[in-house]
């Protein structure tokens, strides 16, 4: 009878001993560590060590004595902790998740229109004036242009500075002309924000020639002979067409101080009359340039 009672009493025992036990283990809808929560969905069990502006920094909570493991905060949608959510408002998280709104700009701060001139032209001695307007949507916008050079097309000197040199052979000088841009904006408008745009511009513009002619054979001493050559350097007035595509970035320094920049691709087709001749002929050369603005939004 007494082996009766003591295998009751065993087995009360243990049973309050697996139940003790169950508490402490983890189970499904029980947080019993710190998380990180990624933007891709995922969560990473962690002991957090260090939040930085830049890096999330923790451990293993399973292998405390081990690695440290780091991550950008920017890949960071919250972080759950053991006694509840930490939130970083100033990075954008509120209640554990990240606000998708944080860092862009508000509609009553957003200043649609922006007057500019490039300061990239000034030092090529050209006065370029940019006037942009973004769309109600803040996906696209347009942009005009109006460029006038300071510089004699017909001075040697014009077509030694960089920005008239032609990919592959001769130069061209732009006098003045006019631009057309459409922009398109694939992210939101945040303090800096990138853009594309398609664009158009033409103009007058001046191209120089080299013209090599054969003036007859030379006999040399040994009695070889070589051709002579004249090389003349003739400057064309023409007018011309340029297509490029742009990649760019506005950066709004406060709400109403703008800085852009830009790298250009394309080509320019020159149109012009060949010199006694009357047939007119279209030439097409690559392009690639740059551009630097400093204006005023409103």
């Amino acid at each position: 009878m007494i082996y009766r009672y003591f295998f009751f009493a065993l087995l009360f025992l243990s049973f309050n001993n697996l139940r003790s036990q169950s508490d402490t283990l983890p189970h499904p809808g029980k947080v019993t560590f710190d998380s990180i929560r990624f933007v891709n969905g995922s969560r990473q069990a962690a002991k957090i060590i260090e939040i930085s502006d830049k890096y999330v920094k923790y451990k293993n909570p399973l292998n405390l004595d081990g690695p440290v493991f780091s991550v950008r905060k920017k890949d960071v949608a919250g972080f759950i902790l053991k006694d509840g959510c930490m939130d970083l408002k100033q990075q954008g998280f509120e209640n554990c998740v990240k606000d998708p709104t944080y860092g862009i700009i508000e509609e009553k701060k957003f200043k649609r229109a922006i007057i500019s001139i490039d300061l990239l032209q000034l030092m090529g001695k050209h006065l370029q004036i940019n006037a942009d307007y973004i769309f109600k949507n803040r996906k696209n916008g347009i942009g005009v242009s109006g460029n006038l050079g300071f510089l004699d097309p017909y001075d040697r000197y014009t077509f030694d500075v960089l920005e008239t040199r032609m990919l592959f052979s001769g130069g061209s000088y732009k006098k003045k002309y006019i631009g057309f841009d459409f922009k398109i904006f694939p992210s939101p408008h945040k303090t800096i924000t990138y853009y594309c745009s398609f664009g158009i511009d033409f103009g007058q513009a001046y191209l120089q020639k080299v013209i090599i002619t054969p003036s007859g054979w030379q006999a040399t001493s040994g009695g070889y002979f070589y051709l002579n050559r004249t090389e003349k350097t003739v400057t064309d007035e023409t007018t011309y067409i340029g297509y490029r595509f742009n990649n760019g970035f506005i950066w709004r320094i406060t709400p109403h101080i703008i800085c852009q920049g830009l790298i250009t691709i394309g080509a320019n087709q020159f149109s012009y009359y060949v010199a006694g001749e009357e047939k007119r002929v279209n030439t097409i050369h690559p392009k690639i340039t740059g551009g630097l603005t400093i204006g005023y939004a409103f």
